[in-house]
This record gives C-alpha cells, structure tokens and sequence, in this order.
C-alpha cells in the first residue's frame, strides 16, 4: 500500500503548521491528531497507511501537526487549549473547508470538542476516537506526586530505547527490536523531551466537561474494548453530557486506531461519516500538488481575532484557567 501524499504548510498565529491532503471525495474531513504526531514518519507505518486509506475513500481528509510536534514550528513553553485549536482552523482555511466531519484521537478529541463549541457552522459532526473530557489527572488516574514521576520519565527517557514512560504502552513488544528502534525514532521525530513534557500535563489537566452541553452535532464515541488508560470510563463524560452522541466499542486493547483491528474501526467512521456500511476499501493512490501557502497577513489576522473571540467567551473562563498547567506550578 503507497500514498503520494505531499506535507505543506500553512500559517497559524505566526507559526508554520504542516498539513497534508489525502483523497478528493465530495465530503470534507479533519483528522486531528493526538499529543504527537509526525506526518511523514507516520507514513513508515503500514497500519497508518491503512487507516488513512479508509477515511480518505469517503472524502478529501485533511491532517496536520499541531504546532509543537512532527514537522510544525517547534514552541517554547507549553501553547494553551485556545492556541491550539487555532491550528484546526488554519487547516480548514487553507484548504478552503467551510465546514467538516472533525475526526480526533485521544488528546486531540478534547480539541475537536472545543473547535465544535466554538466554532459549531464549521463542524458537521465528530467521531471521537479514544478521547476524554477529563485529563488523567483531573479524573484521579494520576495523582499530583505521579504526574511529578510522568514528567521526569518523559524528560530523561523520551526517544531512548527500553526507557520507561508514560507512552511506553503503546509501543511495540519489547521483544520486537526493530519495532523497538522505529518507536524511538518515532518518538524523537515528533516533538522534544520537554516539549512531550508540557503537553502530556496540558492534557493530565484537561476538563471540558462545561462545553459538552453546547455541542449538538451528531457526535460518535469509539473506544476499543479493553483500551487503557483512556478506555470506555471516558466515553461516560460525552454521552451524558452531549446531547445528540452514539457509542461504539472496537474488540481490542490497542489505543492508537491503526493499530490492532484497523479495518473494523475505520469501518465503524465511515458508516457514521456516509451512514452506509462501508464496502471493501480498496488502497488507491493519493496525488496531491506541491505547495508551501505563506497566509501571514490573512490566517495569522483570523488567528487572533479567534483567539480573542474564544477569551471573551464567558463560559471558557473555568475551564481555561484549570488546563493551563502554568497556573499550577
């Protein structure tokens, strides 16, 4: 299976964001990521290939590195929720999407649900993949004494091999040493020691369960069934929360979608994005066209008439000041 699939690049809030184009289907998708992600390196990754095949077949699906990650501009300091769902609407500019179908895994469904609060004329529906309204530390699976452990273990150990963290679980076998070396790689690709860092206790202080409410788009639930940490105890914020949500459970325990049963979880997107059960997906070639999109004076303006827009908003004030870890150290 091949993808000739071109990374670009836009601008948000003065940073460079890298996106790619996958398919030309008559529905407009988003896929965003979760804490890291690297564009190209995933691309290394068969199951990867797999999964973005599927959601392409229905539709033109745009993905990106959110900025701090994989092949984006790199920060300093932790960005805040509001900045980063900033990046979810350069995306959408740039590839002229006035509205989509918004897919999200882990971390970045806590984003899509802000984006949807926020910005609800640009979001048709959500399918959140393994995502949570409740960061661990705010539902009590850390403790403030292990967060303090996490953030060590991801400041000495991220991108080295055998070294524990808290993202270790989702890595290969350790008897697989060559998958082994590719998850290290993986993990130095996609963001630095500290950087990993910041975001993991941005999203351990996660809490939007107040925006739920507001979100009436047709929204779609999947966790796999025996998934951890972020399993099917996380689904129980959206559904009783959000108004107009349906769940699905995937066999398995893996938390990255494309890994384990990637043809079963796509599936359960795609009938919920055409609301057809999905055909035999056949792999197909990608073409998109060269392109570097310099928007400072258009995106960059919108970003922070945005992000002004969403500090004024008077129901974001809590919620706000709880996820950002610089108010708690």
């Amino acid at each position: 299976m091949t993808a000739n699939v071109e990374t670009l690049f836009t601008e948000s809030d003065g940073l460079s964001i890298a996106y790619q184009v996958w398919g030309d289907g008559p529905r407009n998708l988003v896929l965003v990521p979760g804490m890291i992600s690297h564009l190209e390196a995933s691309m290394e990754n068969p199951g990867y290939l797999q999964w973005m095949t599927a959601l392409s077949s229905v539709g033109r699906l745009v993905t990106f590195d959110k900025r701090g990650n994989g092949m984006s501009d790199r920060i300093q300091g932790t960005p805040t929720l509001e900045e980063r769902v900033m990046d979810i609407e350069a995306v959408m500019d740039v590839t002229e999407m006035t509205s989509a179908t918004v897919i999200a895994f882990s971390e970045g469904a806590s984003l899509a649900c802000v984006y949807a609060a926020m910005r609800p004329e640009r979001v048709e529906r959500l399918a959140l993949c393994g995502g949570y309204a409740q960061g661990r530390l705010t539902r009590g699976y850390l403790t403030p004494e292990s967060l303090k452990i996490a953030l060590k273990q991801f400041r000495e150990n991220w991108g080295k091999l055998y070294k524990p963290h808290p993202f270790s679980a989702f890595g290969p076998s350790e008897d697989d040493a060559e998958a082994q070396e590719a998850w290290a790689h993986f993990q130095r690709m996609s963001a630095t020691p500290i950087t990993v860092a910041n975001l993991f206790e941005l999203a351990a202080r996660i809490d939007i369960r107040e925006l739920l409410p507001s979100i009436s788009q047709p929204t779609l639930v999947i966790h796999r069934e025996f998934e951890e940490p972020n399993g099917a105890d996380c689904a129980q914020d959206f559904l009783r929360l959000m108004p107009s949500t349906k769940y699905k459970t995937i066999p398995g325990h893996e938390h990255v979608p494309w890994e384990g049963d990637v043809d079963s979880y796509a599936a359960a997107i795609v009938e919920f994005v055409t609301g057809e059960a999905p055909a035999t997906i056949q792999p197909k070639r990608t073409l998109a066209t060269v392109l570097f999109s310099d928007l400072v004076a258009s995106t960059s303006q919108q970003s922070r008439r945005y992000s002004l827009s969403l500090m004024r908003a008077r129901h974001l004030d809590g919620w706000r000041r709880n996820s950002d870890p610089r108010n708690h150290r």
